[in-house]
This record gives structure tokens, C-alpha cells and sequence, in this order.
């Protein structure tokens, strides 16, 4: 279990390095809430919001076959930066340094790895331009709002096999969630408990449900993985307020068992962990569509 995750982390400080100095390079220091369905026809999607989504400001159906930079000038004003590769703003919403504030593009829910004007925009993506503080979560690596894109479409077409784990008193969420993703066309869709996954979860998408050893290893490296909440003990920890709670949350991130490592954009981990009680309130958010931000957090 350690090894994989190690190497994880090591090519995570590795992509923060490089995002580091992407941001340096535009000048910088360091440098919705309704459900997605898929886009009808040859079209994608483009989303604008603030806030890690807690705020949409604009949402368009676009066509596909354009890169992300080229489509965002068709439907907001846009300012950018060195040779016009960079986005510094969007609708005058521009990049702060001294708030380190900036602009992020997301596709299907995985935070992309090559610049907007690389990208080009395959039907049926999700892409989301979110503005946000980066300096207590520097590398968010995907969100959870964009959910079930980034099972359902992957990044840049690719949609590998998933894997639904759970802990002896979630089988029956494992078993709807299952059904949730074959009622979509997902195929390549399995469930087992969390202690069966193996070498496996290197090469696959994964949903945990409940508690196991792999959820141990990811919440014991929630800071170099930057997550949002993680568990310790019986309480859910808000790494922005330092707040404990009782609850539930669940948070997607690029899997840092790809031997990649965390940046690769090719396999994610969705972890739905906490009190039993509130599990069935995070699963039925994502069954329902009520996600209201990068994140679903139940408790007190």
C-alpha cells in the first residue's frame, strides 16, 4: 500500500513545483449549481464560477473540436497574458497576488495539466473556469461539483474502468452507486469491499465508501495530497477552519496510486468517509445531483 502512494506524493510535489512556476510565469507570486447532463449532439459545455463553485456566473453549451482559450473568448471577455496564452481575467475578474487569487480550468472535474490553448474540447466535456484562493489548498486536483463527468467522460476521452469499494455497512450504497453509473452506459463498472482492491487501484477509477485501509493511507497523507477534510478519529477536520465536526464528506482527487503520480489526469479516487449516519446523506447528494460546491460535507 505505501510504495504506490509515496510515489504519489513525490510526483504531487513534483507537479506543484511546475504549477508554481506556470503561475510565476503569468507574474504572479508562486505562481451551479444543477446537475451536468451530457451536451446534446457535437456540443460540450463551458462553466464559469467563483469560489471552488460556490458561485456560477455563466454556463454554455459550445461546440466541440476549439480549444478551452478560444472558446472562453466566444462567450466572456477575457484578459490574458505573455503572448496571450495565459488567462489573467475573466469578465474583469482578475488574477490577485497579494490575495493569490486566480483563474483554474477544470475538465470533466480533473484540473488540467496542459495549458487552456492546448486543450481542445472533445463532445460532451465539462470545463469549468473556477477563480479561487490557492494559498491554504495550493493543488486541487479535481472537484467533485462536475460529478459523474469525470467518470463517465475522463480527460481528453479517456474513461478508465471503475471500481466501487465499500466497508461491510455500505454495500447497499456501493450497489446504487453501481447501478447509478450502468443506467448511464458505464459497463466496465464493479463493486467489491475495500480490503479486495489490490494492485488494481493504480489503473482505475475508484469510489470508497466507508472505511479500509486505503482510506487510511489517503487521509494519513491529507496534507501533501491537499485535501479539503480528512477524518481524525471520529471527527471530519475542515483543513480551511480547522473546525472538527461530526459528519461525512466526499472529495475526488487524481489518484496518487498512479505510478504518474497526482497530475497525470488519467485515474481519480472519490472518497465518501465519516460518521455511518451522514454517509447516506453524501451518497444520496451525488445520486440526486445536489452537489453545491468542490465538495459534499454533512454534519454538525
Amino acid at each position: 500500500m505505501e510504495r504506490p502512494l509515496k510515489r504519489g506524493i513525490i510526483s504531487l510535489v513534483v507537479v506543484v513545483i511546475l504549477i508554481g512556476a506556470y503561475m510565476a510565469y503569468q507574474g504572479l507570486m508562486i505562481s451551479p449549481h444543477s446537475h451536468i447532463e451530457n451536451s446534446p449532439n457535437e456540443n460540450a459545455v463551458m462553466v464559469i464560477s467563483i469560489n471552488f463553485g460556490e458561485k456560477e456566473i455563466l454556463r454554455k453549451v459550445v461546440p466541440a473540436g476549439k480549444s478551452v482559450l478560444d472558446t472562453l473568448k466566444t462567450i466572456a471577455n477575457v484578459s490574458t497574458a505573455y503572448s496571450g496564452k495565459f488567462v489573467v481575467g475573466i469578465n474583469n475578474i482578475t488574477s490577485d497576488p497579494m490575495n493569490r487569487r486566480n483563474w483554474f480550468y477544470y475538465v470533466n472535474g480533473i484540473l488540467a495539466n496542459v495549458g487552456a490553448s492546448e486543450y481542445i474540447i472533445e463532445k460532451g466535456d465539462v470545463v469549468r473556469w473556477d477563480y479561487h484562493q490557492w494559498d491554504k489548498l495550493s493543488f486541487i486536483s479535481a472537484e467533485i461539483l462536475d460529478y459523474p463527468t469525470m467518470f463517465t467522460r475522463g480527460y481528453k476521452g479517456q474513461v478508465l474502468p471503475l471500481i466501487i469499494g465499500y466497508d461491510v455497512e455500505n454495500k447497499k450504497y456501493a450497489q446504487e452507486m453501481m447501478g447509478y453509473f450502468q443506467n448511464r452506459g458505464i459497463k466496465n463498472v464493479t463493486a467489491k469491499p475495500i480490503e479486495e482492491i489490490g494492485s488494481e487501484k493504480s489503473k482505475v477509477n475508484l469510489i470508497l465508501i466507508g472505511q479500509g485501509e486505503i482510506v487510511d493511507d489517503i487521509m494519513k497523507a491529507h496534507t501533501q495530497l491537499n485535501l479539503r477534510y480528512y477524518l481524525q478519529g471520529e471527527y471530519v477536520v475542515d483543513c480551511l477552519t480547522h473546525k472538527k465536526f461530526q459528519g461525512a464528506f466526499g472529495e475526488v482527487l487524481q489518484s496518487p496510486f498512479n505510478p504518474m503520480g497526482i497530475g497525470a489526469c488519467e485515474n481519480v479516487v472519490l472518497i465518501i468517509t465519516g460518521q455511518q449516519e451522514h454517509i447516506s446523506q453524501i451518497v444520496d447528494m451525488l445520486l440526486q445531483g445536489k452537489m453545491q460546491s468542490f465538495w459534499c460535507v454533512e454534519g454538525e
